[in-house]
């Protein structure tokens, strides 16, 4: 009996070692689901669906959007975007979320009435954001918040699988800074100032859009209808840091 009953010890101890271990682990996915950097974690061990780049085609070719996407058993798609300024501030904005096949397909469709997408080997799109990445940091300017949260969906894919060296800059790779529609007179100026630091005293090349009730005041400043360009409803300005300085210190 005494033998038995060790038996039957061993046997409950066991049993109950393996319950803590599963309670654990749940509690461990529980916690990990909690967090977006969690769930594209647990997202990234599943197959890639789609991996697509946009093309550097149309009249902002320094800003690209990546877009990867894998299945998860359920049925639901785990994806991530990330925009990316190629010519200065590299990560601008990243994404990640699980979603329906049905909402997929209608963000991916809006995406595309926006832009061209190509689909690309995933270590292709991983080696872009990350040579864009670090083409920012050598400019002084980090990634947005979210980006290794959303990045994390590239799981285990190799980046060093990808020998291209892509294009970073204006065309004689030099920073180019185009401002976003909400970057304000100060953002613009702290950008601009970075980029001068950097820059060993040559003017950073850029382009700031302002709205068309803005126009009066260029044109009290001195500019010609020459030296603008419409893009979308709003109007852009090339030039030398100089030409814009006091109009942006006044908007």
């Amino acid at each position: 009996m005494a033998a038995n009953e060790q038996k039957r010890q061993k046997k409950l101890a066991k049993q109950q070692s393996k319950e803590k271990k599963a309670k654990r682990e749940l509690a461990r996915q529980k916690q990990e689901m909690s967090s977006l950097a969690g769930r594209m974690r647990l997202a990234s061990r599943y197959p890639i669906m789609e991996c697509k780049v946009s093309t550097r085609k149309g009249m902002m070719p320094y800003m690209l959007t990546v877009v990867l996407s894998r299945r998860m058993p359920g049925g639901e798609i785990a994806m991530a975007n990330f925009l990316l300024d190629c010519g200065c501030l590299g990560v601008k904005d990243a994404h990640g979320q699980y979603c329906t096949p049905g909402q997929y397909r209608e963000m991916m469709e809006k995406l595309d009435r926006r832009r061209t997408m190509e689909d690309v080997e995933p270590e292709r799109a991983r080696a872009l954001i990350e040579q864009t990445a670090q083409f920012a940091a050598s400019l002084g300017f980090s990634p947005c918040a979210d980006f290794m949260k959303a990045f994390a969906l590239f799981g285990d894919v190799d980046a060093s699988q990808c020998t291209e060296v892509f294009p970073m800059g204006n065309e004689e790779g030099k920073p180019m800074y185009i401002s976003g529609p909400f970057d304000d007179a100060a953002k613009q100026h702290a950008i601009l100032a970075q980029l001068a630091s950097v820059s060993g005293g040559e003017e950073p090349s850029f382009i700031i859009g302002m709205r068309s009730s803005e126009l009066r005041e260029l044109e009290d400043i001195g500019w010609e209808e020459n030296d603008l360009r419409e893009l979308d409803g709003e109007v852009v300005i090339d030039a030398p840091f100089h030409r814009v300085k006091s109009s942006v210190n006044q908007s």
